[in-house]
């Protein structure tokens, strides 16, 4: 009886050890993805390139940025691209970092930090802001993940100091 525990013992502690090995595989693979996708979206911002953008995003997506209105669904966020696009918006840098995430089921929750720098057509000299985020990312098919939540913090409105 006793060799039966301690043999149950060593196999569950394998399991358990197999499943933290695979989930933290796991976590490396789904980083690897959001890391790709984030390059795709900051090169996209960088080059005005609003429709790559918008296909990073689910359609009942909620952005709440600091130097915009709360945005709720992708058309709504398409009009919001419109009037950077009539304002002349122009990032002249976008980055951000990812510091950490967890997975549950097909949801990732990811926090991480950004930094950017923009003209417009009323803002003449760059601005550069910087702070931190929070996004939440729906799975999309097999291998592809959207943003449905995005929350940026900022300890200043960049609007206010232009004026």
């Amino acid at each position: 009886m006793k060799w039966f525990r301690l043999l149950s013992s060593f196999t569950l502690l394998s399991l358990v050890s197999m499943a933290s090995a695979q989930a933290q595989d796991d976590i490396k693979d789904v980083r690897a993805k959001l890391t790709e996708i984030n390059r795709k979206i900051e090169n996209a911002v960088l080059q005005g390139d609003y429709d790559t953008q918008l296909s990073c995003f689910a359609n009942d997506v909620i952005i709440d940025h600091p130097l915009e209105p709360p945005v709720s669904g992708k058309d709504a966020l398409r009009a919001q691209f419109d009037r950077n696009r009539n304002e002349g918006l122009k990032y002249h840098s976008f980055s951000g970092t990812v510091e950490d995430l967890w997975v549950c089921g097909d949801r990732v929750y990811e926090r991480g930090t950004w930094g950017m720098s923009f003209t417009s057509n009323r803002v003449k000299q760059p601005i550069a802001g910087y702070g931190s985020y929070f996004q939440i990312w729906s799975k999309h098919g097999k291998d592809s993940y959207r943003i449905q939540y995005l929350i940026f913090t900022l300890d200043f409105n960049p609007y206010d100091i232009a004026r």
